[in-house]
């Protein structure tokens, strides 16, 4: 089973195309995390790229830097320019506070 939840806040506002007549939206979600470091939590967040197609696409339009969201979707493993293996995040469902 290949399923991610996540939720946290945007860093940026949303980066919209339409390819092949096809709505695509990327997204960029720092989700708070905390971790024991000599005794002590220090925060320790991390960014997620998230994308998602078609009519969940275009309903992110209103996203604006700073919301939180909540995405479900699967991680998808992709080769990065540098050779390294990196996952993103392929969107099946986004919700965000206000709607």
């Amino acid at each position: 089973m290949n399923t991610c939840l996540l939720s946290g806040t945007l860093q940026r506002s949303p980066a919209f195309a339409v390819r092949s007549g096809l709505s695509i939206c990327r997204l960029h979600v720092r989700i708070a995390r905390q971790q024991k470091r000599d005794g002590a939590l220090e925060r320790a967040p991390f960014d997620v790229e998230v994308s998602t197609f078609g009519k969940s696409a275009e309903r992110a339009r209103e996203l604006r830097r700073g919301a939180r969201v909540t995405v479900r979707g699967r991680l998808d493993p992709y080769q990065a320019r540098d050779g390294n293996l990196c996952v993103a995040l392929i969107a099946d469902e986004l919700e965000w506070a206000g709607r």
